[in-house]
């Protein structure tokens, strides 16, 4: 297989995945560079952060399922590319997020946003400020790699 299907499959399977109920709702596409949407994705990120704290497994995956419907409709200009990188940080933070260790499974945030980047891979990769978080290491360094995998394998 290709990797560009490989790319499309992974894709494909982001869109189907993290859905909860009601299903797709209205979401507002951002149209310029100067929309900043960090505080949009970060709103659901710190939704999940508090359901999962206080186990509310509907709230959950509610916040999943928005996160998801927004990040799938977001157009990823070069200057929008820090909002992405703002919920990498969060995600990855681990007062908000628990580490996993190499073989378990990782957190539901974590795993959706890495799925997210490793399917837009070529155009965040650019990214000085992503370029600076991948060289940080740890857990988001070690989750991008094996998520990256499962385009080239």
């Amino acid at each position: 297989m290709e990797v560009s299907s490989q790319k499309q499959t992974l894709w494909d399977e982001f869109k189907r995945k993290y859905n909860a109920s009601p299903p797709y709702t209205y979401v507002r596409k951002n149209f310029e560079k100067c929309e900043d949407y960090t505080d949009v994705f970060l709103c659901h990120a710190r939704v999940y952060v508090f359901a999962e704290k206080y186990d509310i497994a509907e709230l959950r995956k509610l916040a999943l399922c928005k996160l998801k419907q927004i990040l799938q409709d977001f157009h990823v200009y070069d200057e929008r590319i820090e909002d992405i990188v703002s919920l990498i940080r969060y995600s990855y933070n681990n007062d908000n997020t628990r580490d996993n260790e190499p073989g378990e499974d990782i957190d539901t945030l974590r795993r959706l946003v890495i799925h997210y980047v490793v399917c837009l891979y070529e155009t965040i990769a650019k990214d000085d400020g992503f370029l600076v978080l991948v060289e940080e290491g740890g857990p988001f360094a070690r989750d991008l790699v094996n998520m990256s995998l499962r385009r080239i394998a």
